[in-house]
């Protein structure tokens, strides 16, 4: 799996489900020469997504990208990288540069435009596109986190919002989707970080690209290591004394 490195990427804790995953390769790669011949190739994150749209095109990469995509290669976009998955980025307020309009790889149809209120939520999932392999999916719940400029487009969503910060959405009221993909699900964009998370999401994915079946539960493998690193903090400090110098703890007699 090829990650594009953007100049101003952002969120890239995206993919530690994936890198973890038997017989699964993670590359970051940042020039059209160093694609290779990937399975699936994805946009990250971005913290300027205008500016490095502007770079995917200079660099070569958004014509390496769609001759990828030619050949049926899984290309993903996720946040500022589903943006450029569409025909265009539209900043008229200027919220992001003093461009109006970029044109984007035009691998999904549809369009950004930027305004100036963020969407900051954690947010609840469900597929509702049974599109490709998320034909194995469909209907089941997804939970990840939404931290993006911009409103997108989509005439065929993956997934409706169920809720946003634990609070329901009201559907009767106000329906809120998100994402698109291909007619066969093999490229597909969401403002969902963290999707790869989820276990049954990932494994359907990977499967998809050729990938042997897993079983790994990404959460307790990431509780493990924090437990990991707790236990090497308590051998190796004296954590009764930092409880004391920050005030959870009072000093022994």
């Amino acid at each position: 799996i090829a990650v594009i490195r953007l100049p101003h990427i952002s969120n890239f804790d995206d993919f530690d489900a994936l890198a973890l995953e038997p017989g699964v390769r993670v590359r970051y790669v940042d020039r059209p020469e160093k694609l290779g011949a990937p399975h699936a190739i994805i946009l990250p994150g971005s913290k300027r997504t205008i500016s490095d749209l502007d770079w995917l095109h200079a660099q070569g990469l958004s014509a390496a990208i769609a001759a990828h995509a030619r050949r049926s290669v899984a290309i993903v976009g996720i946040c500022g990288g589903y943006q450029m998955l569409g025909h265009a980025v539209y900043d008229p307020a200027g919220v992001e540069s003093h461009y109006a309009e970029r044109q984007g790889l035009d691998l999904l149809p549809v369009t950004t435009t930027f305004t100036p209120q963020k969407a900051l939520h954690r947010s609840r999932a469900r597929i509702i596109n049974g599109a490709g392999f998320f034909a194995r999916i469909v209907g089941e719940e997804v939970t990840g986190y939404e931290i993006h400029m911009g409103q997108t487009s989509s005439v065929a969503p993956l997934y409706t919002i169920i809720a946003r910060d634990e609070q329901p959405v009201d559907h009767a009221n106000h329906t809120i989707a998100d994402g698109m993909a291909s007619t066969d699900g093999r490229i597909f964009g969401t403002y969902l970080h963290g999707l790869f998370a989820n276990d049954n999401f990932r494994h359907a994915w990977l499967e998809s690209l050729g990938a042997p079946g897993s079983k790994i539960c990404f959460n307790q493998t990431r509780t493990a290591a924090f437990d990991r690193l707790a236990d090497g903090l308590e051998a190796a400090l004296d954590v009764e004394h930092l409880d004391q110098l920050i005030g959870l703890a009072t000093k022994s007699p």
